[in-house]
């Protein structure tokens, strides 16, 4: 008897289901509450809050909760207009490899190296000549090996490259830029080789190789592009005008060798000479407003 009553009550709510879902609903002057329909009134109301906290969160500037973006990108796929922001609302640059040192406990060594967080990924810059003493800058800094996303590197010069075979140790996990000419790179979850200008990523882009020799970080902010030159071989008569045609640059930082054009420098609004730079004493006295000292440990940020 009670089977038989269960039985009639899982069918009594079966036609019931059936009833509310699929019944007509006839115009009346009064409105009528329907279920399924106000389930969905209540949907479309979410959805809608979802979109506008979504929206709000692309305008507003940094705020440190940019890394929620890409989860409210997934909630809204295929339902909304997901709008992507051109800029990267703030920028962390972290020296960790170069010719002098910022802090006691950091050494310097030949070469080049930096950090760069976006706020949404954190990429390497060069790796320096010697992976060992790379990898332990920056754990002193607080930045894991594992925590790199992507290595960009400017050219093939050991001092740039040496330290690539000991990061890909602690962390394979990462995407590779290249330079055309160093082929052969194992051990990274993806490998880019570069010989044109392109995008790389959100805000991100490379000159191509220039001079057939190196090539060109610029990430794209709210002020306008920095641009980040391992040693400047090809000349920043050349790097420059290729770096402008992406956006207006307006802080360089990296290694410029022999350069002495200083009035390509009159418009930037920060001068970070670092590693193989011969005439730093000259643009610091040129520039005294705008230029600032490297050295390992050394942090620059850009903020809304």
């Amino acid at each position: 008897m009670k089977i038989l009553s269960c039985f009639r009550t899982d069918i009594f709510l079966f036609y019931l289901f059936l009833f509310i879902v699929f019944h007509p609903l006839k115009q009346t002057k009064k409105p009528v509450f329907h279920p399924f329909l106000a389930f969905r009134s209540i949907e479309k109301r979410i959805l809608k809050l979802k979109v506008f906290k979504h929206l709000a969160k692309e305008t507003e500037p940094a705020t440190g909760k940019t890394k929620d973006l890409p989860g409210h990108s997934r909630n809204l796929r295929g339902l909304c207009l997901v709008i992507k922001r051109k800029q990267a609302d703030m920028l962390k640059i972290t020296i960790v490899y170069d010719n002098t040192s910022f802090r006691e406990d950091l050494p310097a060594d030949w070469g080049f190296a930096c950090v760069i967080d976006t706020g949404e990924k954190r990429l390497l810059f060069d790796t320096g000549g010697n992976g060992h003493l790379l990898v332990s800058n920056m754990k002193k800094l607080g930045i894991a090996p594992t925590s790199i996303k992507e290595i960009f590197l400017s050219h093939i010069h050991f001092d740039h490259v040496g330290g690539l075979a000991e990061m890909l140790h602690q962390n394979p996990d990462v995407h590779v830029f290249a330079p055309a000419p160093l082929r052969g790179i194992k051990h990274a979850a993806k490998v880019t080789y570069i010989n044109e200008p392109q995008k790389i990523g959100d805000h991100c882009y490379t000159t191509g190789l220039l001079d057939h020799i190196e090539q060109s970080l610029v990430i794209k902010t709210n002020h306008g592009g920095v641009l980040f030159v391992g040693c400047a071989h090809p000349g920043m008569e050349l790097i420059l005008p290729a770096a402008d045609k992406i956006t207006r640059i307006h802080a360089v930082i990296g290694g410029l060798h022999g350069f002495d054009k200083y009035e390509l420098l009159k418009d930037m609004d920060l001068i970070c000479a670092t590693h193989c730079t011969r005439h730093k004493k000259e643009i610091e006295e040129l520039f005294p407003g705008s230029y600032v000292d490297g050295g390992v440990g050394k942090i620059i940020e850009f903020n809304g």
